[in-house]
């Protein structure tokens, strides 16, 4: 994926890095986005945990998940591979790291098999004051 984004020639930087270990950027983001990425981990709490601490204050998270329409799960493991999330999961993922939920959209994500498979479509915002140094 990073040979076929550098091919674009529109980026300035690429990197390459395990999105489940400790983060460390010389510097914080004003936006950091994921798509069709957050459904291959089903607990999100260490991933929004390393964003949000690698956005500046008023800092966008934007991301994709399959939607878990069964309320009493948090995330549930599919025959896909893939992890879905409810939309509590989400929200109380985003409360604990002190990101506000400002968008909150059912799409479909992305079609499997020829079908469409129903997610949602995030975009937080890193509340302004509550950096944390690095």
């Amino acid at each position: 994926m990073l040979e076929k984004a550098a091919e674009k020639k529109i980026y300035n930087q690429l990197e390459v890095f395990d999105i489940l270990r400790d983060w460390t950027f010389p510097e914080k983001f004003d936006l950091i986005y994921s798509s069709n990425v957050f459904v291959y981990f089903g607990n999100l709490d260490t991933i929004i945990s390393s964003a949000a601490s690698y956005l500046v204050g008023g800092g966008i998270l934007a991301f994709s998940v399959e939607r878990l329409e069964d309320k009493s799960k948090e995330f549930q493991l599919f025959p896909s591979g893939r992890y879905a999330h409810s939309r509590t999961y989400i929200q109380d993922c985003l409360k604990r790291h002190d990101l506000q939920l400002l968008e909150e959209i059912r799409s479909d994500i992305r079609k499997e098999s020829g079908n469409p498979v129903k997610g949602l479509l995030i975009v937080a915002k890193k509340e302004e004051g509550r950096e944390i140094e690095k």
